[in-house]
């Protein structure tokens, strides 16, 4: 919602579980929320650069994704668009 304020209007969300995804789209918020995405193939099931942000929140964190992930997220962003990441401080130190 707070992201339709800021015209992002098409807005998608991708979880490993289907459950998650599934209370995803219940809530509204998604036009569009996938289960079962496997982060290490999202390249080859979604086109390059067509999205104009995207934010990983709580997905890269021990024993879950590894960072090499991340050049798979930089690769679904458009040129010049924003990538949000978050995750523990523990995590990114190592």
């Amino acid at each position: 919602v707070e992201l339709q304020k800021l015209d992002y209007i098409h807005v998608d969300g991708f979880d490993l579980s289907q459950e998650m995804a599934e209370l995803a789209a219940a809530s509204g918020a998604y036009q569009q929320a996938t289960g079962n995405i496997d982060m290490m193939r999202a390249v080859e099931d979604f086109p390059h650069r067509e999205y104009d942000a995207l934010m990983s929140i709580g997905v890269f964190t021990l024993g879950h994704v590894p960072p090499q992930a991340l050049e798979v997220l930089v690769k679904l962003v458009r040129r010049d668009g924003l990538l949000v990441i978050s995750t523990r401080s523990h995590y990114f130190e190592q």
